[in-house]
């Protein structure tokens, strides 16, 4: 950054040079790759003196030549420009052409002033960026959420709302609720936690805080508890509304009028984000930038009107999209996850993430009318393949940082369209939104350069609760507005296109975000710092195969300590949310640059380690089967003993590799084999017996960790196949093994009650580990025999210090109202393949086998042994009567559904005398094991399991199931 006639001067150290009629400047872009030769200057000739480019590519290259008259007097200075024109089009080099005219111009008029300080944006290029591309100024009227949401039920008062409630229904609980909350110390500029699942009581609760004047703070009841401890020390809210306040909460005696105006200028809601030092940080966000993003939305969102699914987490800035433009514009909420059970959406939103789950569901999956992406950059291959299944649709791309009020930027796809090839474009700003690309000195940026972006008008949070400093920070003074205006850094790197849409390019810092979570790695750098055993550590995001972005915390040991990596997840896991628990990879030391700093392209890749004995493929059979389970779990590669399961493998890509195995080899592998043998080792060695093996005792879903072992028990079918989808959620370090049914595996079918059936299971456990402790787990009648091995296994003087049941009951409470036949039919269907009773197992298989169903793969033998199963352990379950266990328990369950009433889960509270802890789930009982459940339960059941098994058994102080729920 030196004076122009210093930087002159330099470019010419022997004084021979300094009338040399030549000054010729090369501006080499790209190919760093290339070896080019340094440029070379004759010092005695008169004429251009090229640099030796021999081999080298330029993609730009600028060349200035001094010209002389007769008389050897100056006669001025020419230029050309030599571009690719594969990567630049003509009216690009002619604006860059333009600008280093004016560079030059105003340098030679000003010499002494420094290089840095020359303007490179003439004043009509200006004017297009701070002005015109920026005329957003739009007349509207100035609503708060209470009051949008109060216009919407005048309209429609007997309109679907939520989940049976209709809009009058939702608006008289809401103002009842608002009432109580106002009594209890509710109102202007006070905070109110909300901490329940997604439920019609959910949404209740959120507008009743914001009809009480208070603010919303949306807790996820995912989140670990060290996690909810942080967000409600930082808030200090007067209320928290979950489940047990909720149900205490009487309304009765409270008017259902509405409560009141809002004031634009108090807080709708405080949401958290990460934070660098080591804190969240909470968002506030006024009524007045919530009230003009709905306003705005309800006129250019008119699918919003239709029905919507609300499929992330509320405590997630993407669901105020979902949410709340719907229930101003009259439509209908639908709250659930995005799986094969959605359809008649025409409104949603989802982050890039979203897009190959999209197209792996079925089309009516899909919303109809409007498809929103945010949080993540989108690039349109990504988007193209979706976008040909559903030509209908428009597309919207929408950027916009939390602090920004959701979004503040879109481009709009409308059907027939093409996808762009490359980045697609975060477009344009909002109504009275401005948007502004600069450089460090908050300079605008020309035209096709990347700067940082800067947000101004009414999208603007107020700032961060409690941190006026980092508030004063990130929301600085607006140059190009009025008096005392404000814009946000969002540290975002972006460029104008020659269109005036904005196209994302990277970070200007270390924030990243991971399937559009916003994470910072010095909050998750914190808390892997203080893990024990760690003495320095390093978090940062990798992505070594395209698309498959990844967190990994790099530790190095503390001096006499030896963390365990799944022990140092598994701590993590307690403190974190799931989504910023990082891979951990244990190193001597960090790499450092020459000036001392982490040298981050030096930190190797995460070897995920595959399991013990493993020496590569020795067959070419091998090496195929290798390469279709990689080809399958969209891995890079597969060693021949890693499981499948371990791999995140489940039942429904078990179909996949089974279809792929017999496409290549024609052997006769089932579905059933790929449960029993899921390494390519053993699976190859069933090929070799020409395809034919029973079902076994054991699923090996993980064979490999030297942490307390994890026992599934089956359901009433008997088999093991049911928890596909849970191994890949528990933490690592923990062997799975999935028990099934002896009399499945004899192939004969003899009456045995739940004692008997547990002592075979206690005898296969401690076959497999002799000596515990252990971990069990049940779904159903699974659950019943559970909780009957851990008394025995605790009576043989071993420790069982977590049972997890799902939905599972026991005596004649539980006994289900469905015919047998249909119950029968119901839990070997375990997938919801099939939904009516059938009775002859061959048409039974056909019907499972169209369906798609892993069970089609079974025989008719086997079909009828499950049925017959079946009816013995319904019958062995009514029948019994358990004994309390010594250990803990946390049991998640469900409401009635089509298999029979669904017991209280406070029949179970007396049965485990080390604690109990219930979680109520929106699941069905088929549902509640499947993958879509487990997304949203299974972090909890990680953490559980990483603190009775991955570490020392917790004491009374942090004991997490300490009580009833």
């Amino acid at each position: 950054d030196l004076p122009f006639d210093r930087l002159i001067e330099d470019l010419q150290p022997a004084r021979t040079l300094t009338h040399h009629p030549l000054i010729q400047v090369m501006l080499l872009l790209g190919d760093a790759g290339e070896d080019v030769p340094p440029l070379s200057v004759d010092g005695l000739s008169s004429t251009p003196v090229a640099m030796p480019v021999t081999g080298a590519k330029f993609d730009l290259a600028v060349q200035f030549t001094e010209h002389l008259a007769d008389d050897g007097t100056p006669a001025g200075i020419s230029g050309s420009v030599n571009y690719a024109a594969d990567l630049f089009d003509h009216e690009t080099v002619r604006s860059i052409a333009a600008r280093l005219e004016g560079v030059i111009r105003a340098a030679v008029a000003d010499p002494e002033r420094r290089v840095g300080e020359f303007d490179v944006v003439p004043a009509g290029e200006r004017r297009l960026l701070t002005e015109e591309w920026n005329d957003t100024a739009r007349e509207t009227p100035e609503g708060t959420l209470p009051a949008l949401f109060q216009e919407q039920v005048r309209r429609t008062p007997d309109a679907p709302a939520v989940e049976g409630l209709s809009y009058a229904e939702t608006n008289a609980r809401a103002n009842r609720l608002a009432r109580l909350l106002r009594d209890r110390g509710a109102g202007p500029g006070r905070l109110v936690a909300v901490r329940l699942p997604r439920s019609a009581e959910l949404v209740v609760a959120l507008l009743a805080v914001t009809k009480s004047g208070a603010a919303y703070v949306p807790v996820d009841p995912e989140y670990p508890p060290a996690r909810v401890a942080r967000i409600l020390g930082g808030a200090d809210p007067v209320l928290v509304i979950d489940e047990e306040w909720l149900a205490h909460a009487d309304t009765s005696g409270y008017d259902d009028g509405d409560p009141g105006p809002v004031h634009p200028s108090s807080p709708a809601y405080v949401i958290y984000t990460s934070g660098s030092t080591g804190q969240p940080k909470g968002v506030v966000v006024e009524h007045r930038s919530l009230g003009a993003y709905l306003v705005r939305a309800r006129e250019v969102y008119p699918d919003a009107a239709g029905a919507s699914l609300v499929h992330s987490s509320y405590a997630f800035d993407l669901t105020v999209t979902a949410l709340w433009s719907p229930l101003v514009s009259g439509g209908r909420i639908l709250l659930g996850e995005l799986d094969e059970s959605v359809t008649g959406v025409s409104f949603m939103k989802v982050t890039p993430s979203h897009l190959a789950l999209l197209r792996a569901l079925p089309p009516d999956a899909s919303p109809t009318g409007t498809l929103i992406v945010g949080g993540e950059a989108l690039h349109g291959p990504a988007l193209a393949a979706w976008r040909e299944e559903h030509p209908d649709v428009r597309v919207i791309n929408a950027y916009g940082p939390t602090e920004a009020t959701v979004n503040c930027t879109e481009f709009r796809l409308e059907p027939g369209a093409a996808t762009p090839p490359g980045p697609v474009p975060i477009g344009r700003p909002f109504w009275n939104t401005r948007v502004y690309v600069l450089d460090d000195r908050l300079r605008p940026v020309p035209v096709g350069a990347a700067g940082e972006l800067y947000v101004a008008g009414v999208v603007l949070a107020r700032g961060y609760l409690g941190q006026p400093g980092l508030t004063a920070e990130r929301f600085v003074a607006a140059p190009f507005g009025g008096p005392g205006e404000r814009m946000y850094r969002t540290g975002d790197l972006v460029r104008w296109r020659a269109d005036g849409n904005l196209e994302f390019v990277g970070r200007a810092d270390d924030q990243v975000k991971i399937r559009a979570y916003r994470i910072e790695p010095g909050e998750v750098e914190s808390v892997l710092a203080a893990a024990p055993g760690v003495g320095r550590c390093a978090v940062v995001v990798r992505e070594d195969q395209p698309g498959d972005r990844r967190l990994v915390g790099y530790v190095v040991p503390a001096p006499g300590s030896r963390p365990d990596p799944a022990v140092l997840q598994g701590h993590l896991a307690t403190i974190l949310p799931g989504y910023m628990v990082p891979v951990v990879v244990v190193l001597d030391r960090l790499p450092l640059t020459v000036n001392g700093k982490l040298d981050r392209a030096a930190l190797p890749a995460p070897v995920y380690e595959t399991t013990a004995g493993d020496d590569g493929p020795r067959t070419a059979r091998e090496e195929l089967l290798c390469d279709i389970f990689a080809e399958v779990l969209n891995l890079p590669s597969v060693g021949v003993d890693d499981s499948f399961f371990d791999l995140g493998g489940h039942s429904l890509l078990a179909v996949k590799l089974v279809s792929r195995i017999r496409e290549v080899f024609g052997a006769d592998v089932g579905v059933w084999e790929v449960f029993d043998a899921a390494t390519v080792r053993e699976l190859n060695a069933v090929i070799d017996d020409g395809g034919v093996r029973g079902i076994a005792p054991v699923i090996p879903y993980r064979k490999a960790g030297d942490l307390t072992p994890v026992f599934l028990i089956p359901p009433v079918n008997g088999l093991g196949w049911g928890y596909s989808a849970l191994p890949g959620r528990l933490p690592p370090g923990h062997p799975v093994h999935a028990l099934q049914d002896p009399r499945l595996v004899a192939g004969e079918v003899v009456p045995m009650g739940v004692a008997e059936l547990a002592r075979a299971f206690v005898r296969r456990i401690r076959e497999i580990r002799p000596a515990g402790p252990y971990i069990l787990a049940g779904w159903s009648f699974g659950g019943t025999v559970a909780q009957q091995v851990a008394v025995d296994l605790e009576a043989a003087g071993e420790e069982v210090p977590l049972t997890v049941l799902f939905d599972s009951y026991f005596g004649p409470g539980g006994r289900s109202d469905a015919t047998a036949e249909e119950h029968d039919l119901r839990v070997m269907a375990f997938d919801g393949a099939v939904a009516a009773p059938v009775a002859d197992p061959a048409e039974l298989r056909a019907l499972l086998r169209r369906a798609g169903s892993p069970l089609g793969a079974l025989g008719e033998r086997e079909i009828e042994n499950l049925a017959r199963i079946a009816r013995e352990n319904h019958r062995a379950m009514t029948e019994h009567s358990p004994r309390p266990a010594r250990g803990r328990a946390l049991f998640f369950d469900t409401a009635p559904d089509i298999v029979g009433a669904v017991p209280a889960s406070a029949a179970w509270k007396d049965l485990f005398h080390g604690g109990f802890e219930s979680r109520d789930t929106r699941f069905d009982h088929i549902a509640i094991i499947k993958a879509a459940a487990l997304d949203e339960i299974g972090p909890e059941i990680a953490r559980r399991i990483a603190l009775a098994g991955g570490r020392p058994r917790p004491s009374h102080e942090d004991a997490p199931l300490g009580g009833m729920s």
